[in-house]
């Protein structure tokens, strides 16, 4: 009879990190889709790395919600992750604003090489958070003004029912350049352009065309708006939950596939532009002075926005001194 207590006792008090652990994280990508794929390749490494004691479950397409759902959940516990647009965590991690910035790369390659130089700054930096774990960035391409109706101005965007990430440094931004927007989750984005609800939206071809957002418009303005990131974040309490070696596994696995994920976005979004004009998709450009009105108003814009706390002032020195080394 004792030696029954003695072993019941012992299997209560082993550590946490002897049992099987399922780290639940949830994206709003479509199965089938990079994304996603992706994640269940990390999902297959991590549980056979640490011998099945770290489980990965994977929901997706939304199915556990929008964005402030799934924060609502992680908070509580019911999830641990997500693999979401990074404008649904700039709160969490205003780091990562330094890449968001409006008007301030000319093209897509310009936007990679600032962030092959301050990446690690800028994770080192977002990971001073308490409550979350920025586990890597995905590219997501940049975005352009898609509409139903050509747009070459500020002053067109101005008149019409425009959609953007309803993030509260995207609204400054906006808030500067006289714009109003729509407030409207990922999955009503479509069904508003189809009816008229929407006129235009600003987005990234990829995420244009992997949510069939491009067959409720007609016109790209080809200017490059900002540079969009997809981001995997974990709770801070998921990963205490874990062994110190299985946690170095599974940020180690995460990292791994998170990196051949922006490779391939990276080769997917430089070529989604062309995508979407091949599908019938017309491009109306801005004349030469509309341009420099923007870049003017851009630039007040950056300095206001480190001003205000909007952009890590060190970080966005870090931005600059690429451009003017």
């Amino acid at each position: 009879m004792i030696m029954r207590l003695i072993i019941l006792l012992a299997t209560l008090l082993l550590p946490l990190s002897s049992y099987s652990k399922t780290i639940k994280i949830a994206t709003a990508y479509p199965e089938g889709t990079l994304a996603v794929k992706s994640l269940r390749a990390v999902a297959k490494e991590v549980q056979a790395s640490t011998n099945g004691e770290v489980k990965i479950k994977i929901y997706s397409s939304g199915s556990m919600g929008d964005g402030d759902a799934v924060k609502r959940k992680m908070k509580i516990g019911q999830l641990h992750g997500t693999l979401s647009p990074s404008s649904e965590w700039t709160q969490a991690f205003p780091a990562i604003r330094v890449y968001g910035q409006p008007f301030y790369f000319e093209t897509n390659d310009s936007a990679l090489n600032a962030r092959d130089a301050l990446d690690s700054e800028v994770l080192e930096s977002a990971n001073q958070a308490k409550d979350y774990y920025l586990a890597g960035i995905v590219d997501g391409g940049m975005s352009y003004v898609l509409s139903r109706q050509p747009v070459s101005s500020l002053e067109q965007l101005k008149q019409i029912k425009l959609w953007l990430p309803d993030d509260p440094a995207i609204r400054f931004y906006a808030d500067e350049f006289g714009l109003d927007f729509i407030n409207l989750n990922l999955g009503e984005v479509g069904t508003a352009l189809q009816t008229g609800a929407l006129d235009a939206l600003i987005a990234p071809p990829s995420a244009a065309i992997t949510l069939r957002w491009h067959t409720g418009v007609k016109y790209i303005t080809p200017m490059p708006v900002m540079y969009s990131m997809g981001v995997l974040v974990l709770s801070s309490k998921s990963l205490k939950g874990l062994s110190e070696p299985n946690k170095e596994i599974l940020l180690q696995v995460i990292s791994k596939h998170l990196n051949k994920l922006d490779e391939n976005n990276r080769r997917q979004n430089s070529a989604a532009f062309d995508a979407l004009t091949n599908q019938g998709i017309s491009t109306t450009k801005p004349t030469a002075a509309n341009i420099l009105e923007i870049k003017t108003k851009a630039y007040d814009v950056w300095q206001k926005a480190v001003k205000n706390d909007w952009v890590p002032e060190h970080l966005f020195e870090s931005l600059e001194s690429l451009a003017n080394p």
